[in-house]
């Protein structure tokens, strides 16, 4: 995990226990717990008092649910997840949904089974040998269920946290409700400095975790059976100064009325973990581009991050279609993997024609609707290919491309991947012209121009500094 994550909940072991088991019950179930509970609390404590009362007193229930179905949707600044855990009649599952997977684990009697389902391709499953590069991960999964050894656990890390003085509520139990289900809520900001190498150690930290995270502030709420349905952790990023946040939400729970049905095993351990690789990239480029508020932005985003992590996944989050076939387009022709024009719509006889050109197929030509672009595939392939003019003066080309080092006709923008090159700044500090000869667009050489591309190590002398696409997207 990465250091600046460090913040790991340090509380997780003991409110991740309380949130996941969270709304074990029904609305009328719920009012008589708050009577239970009510008359078994401490009365005329303060704060700090009845907020370690109320976290220790709902450890009471865990050890009741038996079979058991639960949803949590966590929210984070990066991305979304649903996470269900289950269990019946002796098998126990666990699923988390991403924007871009969903990940599997069942567990029954001495069999462990991974699943992932990835964007665009089939779910694959395999059974997790205890040998495997997967059977930690999986056996994480498995940690989400409860039972005594969890329990204690949560039990013996709040008491780590109540002699370290380092967690100080901040305010009074309040009613609230949250997804229908009323509650107590509490809130506590925790300071680790105060506490000891071996309390940090206990819980699984270090002290790097204030030193890269501060200001911990957690809110909680817990149902009337002393079962929490709400976590919001909030902490700060020291050396960017931003503040971040999750919040995690009990949003179903059932204990009866459902099963759990293992899956055939269709796969191995290789194809599994390629998928699962491909999947945990796609995330990383999804994360960078979850938040933004511009969706312009969000999709520029999502298109820099599709080329980044070579993911045509990355770009099914684009919503303006014509930069999503763009997208894919890009990808196809980059992977060679013309099975990906499938997912274009307004640019799919492009797609098709471009896949045509880099593997030199003509069948694909054929998938082209466009009776005139479907014959200047077949011709391009014959070599009997002429292409019309691209411009009449300047003033019909234009630089496009990501790095805008690109230039085509003005009216036919070109997508790029994202990277910088050094050369590219040659365009710029030489004041290089886009402009038309000879009906082709291109850049107009300059000896300033040509000198600076081969000290960068860019001798190519083609005017239109990069090679243009069969058929430019009209």
């Amino acid at each position: 995990m990465d250091k600046k994550t460090l913040f790991l909940f340090a509380f997780a072991i003991v409110a991740a226990a309380l949130i996941l088991a969270a709304s074990g019950c029904t609305q009328a179930s719920t009012t008589q717990g708050n009577k239970a509970s009510n008359a078994s609390k401490p009365a005329g404590q303060d704060a700090n008092s009845d907020g370690y009362w109320l976290i220790a007193n709902s450890f009471n229930n865990l050890a009741t649910l038996k079979d058991y179905s639960l949803t949590v949707n966590d929210s984070k600044d990066t991305y979304d997840t649903i996470q269900t855990i289950e269990r019946a009649n002796g098998v126990s599952h666990v699923s988390v949904s991403t924007p871009v997977d969903v990940k599997d684990a069942y567990f029954s009697g001495n069999s462990t089974i991974f699943c992932i389902k990835l964007e665009n391709k089939p779910r694959k499953c395999f059974e997790v040998a205890n040998t495997s590069n997967f059977y930690p991960i999986a056996q994480d999964y498995g940690t989400l269920f409860f039972n005594d050894r969890y329990i204690n656990g949560a039990r013996q890390e709040n008491t780590i946290f109540q002699s370290s003085d380092a967690r100080t509520f901040v305010a009074n139990l309040t009613n609230q409700t949250y997804n229908g289900f009323p509650c107590t809520q509490t809130e506590f900001a925790t300071d680790y400095k105060k506490m000891t190498v071996d309390q940090l150690n206990a819980l699984g930290l270090t002290t790097d975790t204030y030193q890269y995270n501060d200001n911990f502030l957690t809110t909680m709420c817990i149902d009337g059976k002393g079962i929490p349905i709400y976590l919001n952790i909030s902490y700060r990023e020291v050396y960017d100064n931003l503040t971040r946040s999750t919040v995690r939400t009990v949003t179903g729970f059932r204990e009866s009325g459902f099963g759990i049905t293992v899956p055939e095993v269709n796969s191995n351990e290789s194809a599994f973990a390629s998928d699962y690789i491909d999947a945990n990239a796609a995330l990383t480029a999804y994360a960078k581009c979850f938040r933004l508020k511009n969706e312009s932005d969000r999709n520029d985003c999502y298109k820099s991050s599709a080329f980044d992590s070579k993911d045509a996944g990355v770009c099914e989050k684009i919503t303006d279609a014509q930069n999503h076939d763009q997208c894919i387009i890009a990808i196809m022709s980059k992977q060679v993997k013309p099975e990906l024009c499938a997912m274009t719509s307004v640019f799919a006889d492009d797609c098709y024609a471009e896949a045509a050109r880099v593997t030199g197929n003509a069948t694909y030509c054929d998938s082209v609707t466009n009776q005139t672009v479907q014959t200047l595939c077949n011709d391009y392939l014959k070599g009997t290919y002429q292409p019309a003019p691209q411009c009449i003066n300047d003033a019909g080309c234009a630089t496009t491309g990501c790095s805008g080092t690109i230039c085509a006709p003005k009216d036919k923008p070109v997508t790029t991947t994202c990277e910088w090159r050094p050369e590219y700044a040659c365009y710029k500090e030489n004041n290089a012209v886009c402009g038309c000869t000879s009906g082709i667009c291109g850049w107009k050489q300059n000896d300033n121009l040509t000198a600076c591309l081969a000290i960068q190590g860019n001798i190519s002398a083609n005017s239109t500094g990069a090679q243009a696409p069969l058929l430019p997207p009209s």
